[in-house]
């Protein structure tokens, strides 16, 4: 639960870029708001993975940060899976209501099948090393689809 609270003010940074780069600043546009879902569904995966591998120090620490109160289970790594398959159609969204053009369509579905495809490799072979791979290719994922969608081309 804390991972889904967290996720609301780590998207807002995001949120409150395009608003303040819009003409009408103050404005929360669409285009924004796309900006916001695409952080905030970044997130998940993205922690996660962070959370499999750290998983023993957050239970020292009595954190429980994976989405299942199983921990490191099949609950967890399916809901792993599930956010970043989201991300796909999520971030084709600026594609398909044409704030972007089909280069930056293409980049963010490249990046996005990258991303559903480690998380995949990551469910079928839940191990750290994978985990890692996983949050590697999050952090690598979010600039790039940033950066790809800022450009519009």
């Amino acid at each position: 639960m804390s991972v889904f609270v967290g996720a609301f003010p780590g998207a807002l940074p995001t949120l409150i870029g395009a608003v303040a780069a819009t003409e009408g600043f103050g404005t929360i546009t669409f285009f924004a708001f796309l900006l916001f879902s695409i952080q905030f569904f970044w997130q998940f995966p993205h922690f996660w993975s962070l959370a499999w591998f750290n998983h023993d120090d957050y239970a020292k620490a009595g954190f429980m940060m994976l989405p299942s109160a199983g921990g490191r289970d099949d609950v967890s790594k399916f809901q792993i899976l599930v956010y970043s398959l989201f991300l796909i159609p999520i971030s084709l969204l600026p594609y398909v209501f044409h704030f972007v053009g089909w280069m930056t369509g293409i980049i963010v579905l490249v990046f996005g099948i990258t991303l559903a495809l480690q998380a995949y490799n990551f469910y079928r072979i839940p191990t750290i090393e994978n985990a890692k791979k996983l949050f590697i290719v999050a952090i690598i994922y979010l600039p790039v689809v940033q950066l790809a969608l800022m450009t519009k081309a």
